[in-house]
């Protein structure tokens, strides 16, 4: 990831509910008081943006596939499979993987989360 190295990442007060932001090119925000995990996440988010050279706010469809694109590359299938059989719940399954409960719920809807969900009879979390 020798791009990012120009890529500044600053953390500043932003809009209530955004996590941050990109020009698409050389910067990347992430707003105040996140935790290092909800900053990883939005961090690893804006860099999808930067990677599919988006500028400025997007349609919701768009958002959508940054959102997964990004919980792939946070939670490698593999990765998914060997912390899913210890879970006890959503959020300690966040917890293990290093990403928050919106990125586990975004890799887990993807088709290949499913399939192993399936194969392994996974049963939702009472």
């Amino acid at each position: 990831m020798r791009w990012l190295s120009g890529v500044d990442h600053i953390v500043m007060p932003l809009t209530p509910g955004l996590h941050g932001l990109t020009d698409g090119r050389t910067f990347i925000a992430t707003r105040i008081g996140l935790t290092k995990t909800e900053e990883g996440c939005a961090v690893m988010h804006e860099i999808v943006h930067v990677l599919l050279g988006h500028d400025g706010h997007q349609p919701q469809a768009i958002e959508r596939e940054v959102r997964e694109i990004a919980a792939q590359m946070l939670i490698p299938i593999g990765e998914l499979e060997k912390e899913l059989c210890w879970a006890s719940s959503e959020g300690e399954l966040a917890d293990s993987l290093g990403v928050t409960v919106a990125v586990l719920r975004d890799r887990l809807n993807l088709p290949d989360a499913r399939a192993l969900m399936e194969r392994a009879h996974f049963q939702e979390w009472t």
